[in-house]
C-alpha cells in the first residue's frame, strides 16, 4: 500500500507535466489593422488585429479575416506546443475602376485631392468606398463631386465644361452614363456671352508673347569663355541687347529682327540682325569689329509672360568695315567660331 502511494503520485505528476506542454500561443497581425478575426473551431470568439490567441491546444486552426472594404481571407494557422508562433497577412482591397471625360479633353482630374492625370481617364484602378473628385479647366467653374464604389464595375463620369443650358439638365440628371447611380450633378448657370467671352480669353491666353520682353542669355559669341547677353524686346520682333565676354576682354551691342511662328505652348523662329563686338587692341586701343547674325531658335512658352528658349547664331563678317578690323580680330582670336549657341529665359509685359 505503501508502495503503491509514490507510484500514483508519480504518474499524476507526469500528466500533469504533459497536459502542460500541450498548451501554445499565437499572434495574427494584418495590413492594415483592426481586421475581424474569428476561428471556425470558436465561433463565439472574435478578436481585432493584431490579436493573441493564448493557452491553445497544439492543432491547425482554420482562421477567417475580414474587414470593410476587403476581400476576405480564409486560411490554416498551427499552434505548437510550448512555443508562440506569429502570423502576418497583408489584406486586399476591393477594387472597381473609374473613367472621367470631359469636353473639352485635357481637364485637370483630381480624385481624393490627388492629381491622377488629364481627360480622358480610362478604367483608373479604384478602392471600394467614397470618394471626392474634381475636374477642372482653365477659366471654368471647377465641377466638385463625391461618388461611392461598391463593386467591381467601371464608373464613367462626364461634364461638359461648354454646355450651360440648364433645360437639359433636371434635378435627377444621372452623373454615372452607363448605369444608373445614386449620386447626381447639376451643371452652373453661366449666360452665353459669359461662356464666349471665356472662350475666347482661353484661346488668347495660348499665344502671344507680351508687348515688352526682357531677357537674358548664356551662351558663346564664338571666342574664349562663356558669354552673356541681355536686354529687352519689343513684342518679340524687335529686340536690343548688350553682350559680354570676361574672359576674353569682349563687350558688344546688338540689334536683332524676329520672326516668329507661335504653336500656342512652343514658337520657333528666325532672326536677322547685326553686333558690334569691341575688344583691346593692346597698341592699337580698343578695336571695334561689325557681324550680319543670322539664325534661329525655339521657345518653350508656358504662358505669353515667361519663355525657356535657345537659339542659334551664325557670325558673318561685314565686309563694309575695313578689312584691318577683320585680320584683326583673326588674329586676336586664332580659335573664333562663327556658329555659336545661346540659352534663355524671358519674362514680358
Amino acid at each position: 500500500m505503501h508502495k503503491s502511494k509514490p507510484l500514483f503520485l508519480a504518474f499524476l505528476f507526469i500528466i500533469f507535466n504533459l497536459s502542460a506542454q500541450e498548451k501554445g500561443s499565437f499572434v495574427i497581425s494584418t495590413t492594415p489593422q483592426n481586421a475581424t478575426i474569428s476561428l471556425e473551431e470558436f465561433p463565439d470568439i472574435q478578436k481585432n488585429s493584431p490579436a493573441q490567441f493564448i493557452d491553445y491546444k497544439p492543432l491547425k486552426y482554420k482562421v477567417k479575416i475580414s474587414k470593410n472594404n476587403y476581400h476576405d481571407v480564409y486560411t490554416l494557422v498551427t499552434c505548437y506546443a510550448d512555443s508562440t508562433m506569429e502570423y502576418h497577412f497583408d489584406l486586399t482591397p476591393k477594387t472597381g475602376s473609374v473613367s472621367i471625360q470631359s469636353n473639352p479633353d485635357k481637364a485637370i482630374v483630381y480624385l481624393d485631392n490627388q492629381l491622377i492625370g488629364y481627360t480622358p481617364v480610362n478604367n483608373y484602378p479604384i478602392s471600394w468606398g467614397n470618394h471626392q473628385i474634381r475636374i477642372a479647366y482653365n477659366d471654368y467653374e471647377d465641377y466638385n463631386n463625391t461618388f461611392v464604389i461598391n463593386e467591381d464595375t467601371t464608373y464613367t463620369i462626364t461634364h461638359d465644361f461648354t454646355d450651360f443650358n440648364l433645360d437639359n439638365y433636371g434635378d435627377d440628371k444621372p452623373l454615372v452614363a452607363d448605369k444608373p447611380d445614386p449620386f447626381y450633378f447639376e451643371k452652373p448657370y453661366v449666360q452665353e456671352t459669359n461662356n464666349d467671352v471665356n472662350k475666347e480669353k482661353n484661346d488668347k491666353a495660348k499665344f502671344g508673347f507680351g508687348s515688352v520682353g526682357m531677357f537674358a542669355m548664356l551662351g558663346s559669341n564664338g571666342a574664349k569663355g562663356t558669354a552673356w547677353r541681355y536686354g529687352a524686346d519689343i513684342g518679340h520682333f524687335l529686340r536690343l541687347y548688350g553682350e559680354s565676354n570676361t574672359q576674353s576682354n569682349i563687350t558688344g551691342f546688338g540689334l536683332d529682327f524676329i520672326a516668329p511662328a507661335d504653336f500656342g505652348g512652343v514658337a520657333i523662329y528666325g532672326k536677322v540682325g547685326g553686333m558690334a563686338r569691341t575688344y583691346d587692341g593692346g597698341y592699337n586701343g580698343d578695336i571695334v569689329t561689325t557681324f550680319l547674325i543670322i539664325g534661329g531658335g525655339i521657345s518653350i512658352k508656358p504662358s505669353p509672360h515667361f519663355q525657356v528658349f535657345g537659339e542659334f547664331d551664325i557670325n558673318i563678317y561685314d565686309q563694309e568695315q575695313h578689312p584691318d578690323d577683320i585680320q584683326a580680330w583673326k588674329d586676336q582670336f586664332p580659335g573664333y567660331s562663327p556658329v555659336t549657341g545661346w540659352l534663355g529665359m524671358r519674362v514680358a509685359f
